[in-house]
C-alpha cells in the first residue's frame, strides 16, 4: 500500500513538472520576443494604430490607398498574417496601413461590418473598397498544394502585394 501511494505521488509530481516545463519555455520565448529587434521596430513604424474608434470609417475617402487589417491578439490566422502585413507596409510608402484590434476598437469593426478575422479592407482615394475575409482565395490563388510553409507565406505576400498595387493603380 505504501508503494502505491509513493508511486501515485511520484506520477503526480512528474506530470506537474512536465506540465510546467512548456509553460516556462513559452514564457522564456515571450520574453525573448518581447524585445524588438531593429528590423521589427522599423516594421512597426509603418503600421499605424487608430487613435479613436471613429478615425477609420467605411465612407472615408483617404488621400492615399489605405489598407486596414482587422485582427485580434488571440486569432491564429491573424498572427500568421501580421508579419506579411508589416512587410507589405514597408514596401508601399505610398499607402497607409492600419492594424485594428477588433477587441479594442469594436465600434470601428462594427462600422465596417467585420464578422470574421482577419479581414483586410483596402480603400482607394475614390472611396472604392475591397474586402478580403480570412486567408482566402484572393490571397491563396495559385499556391500549390505541396508548397512548403515558406513558399505558402511568400505566395500569400505576393498576392497581397498585387492587390495593393491594383488599388494604387486604380486610385
Amino acid at each position: 500500500m505504501k508503494h502505491i501511494k509513493f508511486l501515485s505521488l511520484a506520477i503526480i509530481f512528474v506530470m506537474a513538472f512536465a506540465a510546467c516545463a512548456p509553460a516556462q519555455a513559452d514564457q522564456a520565448n515571450k520574453t525573448e520576443q518581447a524585445e524588438p529587434t531593429e528590423q521589427t521596430a522599423k516594421q512597426a513604424d509603418r503600421v499605424l494604430k487608430p487613435t479613436s474608434d471613429t478615425q477609420l470609417r467605411p465612407d472615408m475617402k483617404p488621400d492615399q490607398v489605405t489598407v486596414i487589417d482587422f485582427n485580434a491578439t488571440w486569432c491564429g490566422p491573424c498572427k500568421f498574417f501580421a508579419p506579411i502585413f508589416h512587410k507589405a507596409s514597408n514596401k508601399f510608402n505610398n499607402a497607409k496601413f492600419y492594424s485594428v484590434d477588433t477587441d479594442e476598437y469594436g465600434q470601428t469593426a462594427s462600422a465596417f461590418g467585420i464578422q470574421a478575422i482577419p479581414t483586410i479592407v483596402i480603400i482607394s482615394p475614390s472611396g472604392k473598397t475591397q474586402t478580403i475575409v480570412g486567408i482566402g482565395d484572393e490571397l491563396t490563388a495559385g499556391i500549390s498544394e505541396d508548397a512548403t510553409d515558406e513558399q505558402f507565406e511568400q505566395a500569400v505576400y505576393d498576392n497581397f502585394c498585387k492587390l495593393i498595387m491594383k488599388a494604387i493603380a486604380n486610385k
